[in-house]
């Protein structure tokens, strides 16, 4: 069996991923999306559920939004 005696001398090299941004894939896509659509209304960092969104939306001079029907 031969080895190689010079692996441990070579660098990895580094890796080309670029680091994830919360809010660009997924669920946290909504998450975002719903927290800067009721931010002037709920507590900073407070996602509010569908029923206190709708809660919310029922108040004069609101309108609803389908955050899960975006593409």
């Amino acid at each position: 069996m031969k080895t190689n005696k010079t692996r441990w001398k070579l660098k990895p090299e580094r890796c080309k991923k670029v680091a994830y941004k919360p809010g660009s894939i997924g669920p946290s896509v909504i998450a975002t999306a719903i927290k800067d659509a009721y931010k002037d209304i709920v507590r900073k960092g407070y996602i509010p559920n569908r029923r206190e969104r709708k809660a919310l939306d029922r108040m004069p001079g609101r309108s609803s939004q389908k955050f899960y029907a975006q593409g």
